[in-house]
């Protein structure tokens, strides 16, 4: 965890349809409005990944969340109000809209606008050396352990959480052995749309 702490990590507010985070440290899924969920995805200063998205726009409590963690926050632009806390929080803001966060867009899928938005690790932490943004430090409010051994383990079991409607469900199923959860969405295997991975989460 020594990363979290010498240099901000990059924390991405992402499309719950797209699923381009496999290689993310911490995933955060939160209930957004209408009952649909979104991710935050937390890639650590270690971290060079060159697709990420589509990230999309903040409210407060995403900001109340990347405020924990001291990284450089990154949406494609935000509510009234969530434009507000982020300046009332002293965040280090990289928007689409009003700081020029550097982004592509991927209209293959042929969505709407709003769903096409990719950014990359390296171009976010140069932008921020652009805008003057300090980059040393940075902070982790979560703790963490080493695995115990396999037969100290819990049985295998599954983790249900309801979000709203069935299509958001997330299973998370156990696995004794290599200490983890596979995660399922909707009844669906969940994976990384860009990289065919399965999302592992422990």
């Amino acid at each position: 965890m020594n990363l979290w702490i010498s240099s901000s990590a990059v924390f991405i507010v992402i499309d719950a349809i797209s699923k381009t985070f496999s290689d993310a440290d911490i995933v955060i899924e939160v209930t957004d409005e209408g009952g649909i969920t979104r991710y935050i995805a937390i890639f650590g200063a270690d971290k060079i990944v060159d697709k990420i998205g589509p990230f999309r726009s903040s409210r407060p409590y995403y900001s109340e969340i990347a405020f924990g963690f001291d990284p450089l926050f990154v949406h494609f632009g935000a509510s009234g109000t969530g434009y507000e806390n982020i300046d009332n929080l002293g965040i280090l803001d990289l928007c689409a809209v009003r700081t020029k966060a550097p982004h592509e867009r991927d209209t293959s899928r042929g969505l709407d606008s709003e769903h096409t938005a990719y950014t990359k690790t390296t171009d976010l932490r140069q932008a921020a050396k652009d805008l003057g943004y300090d980059l040393e430090g940075g902070k982790s409010p979560l703790k963490f352990k080493d695995d115990l051994p396999e037969d100290k383990r819990g049985e295998e079991d599954t983790i249900t959480i309801n979000f709203s409607r069935p299509p958001y469900q997330a299973q998370y199923v156990y696995n004794k052995e290599t200490n983890s959860y596979t995660k399922y969405v909707g009844g669906t295997l969940h994976k990384d749309r860009m990289s065919g991975k399965q999302i592992i989460a422990k």
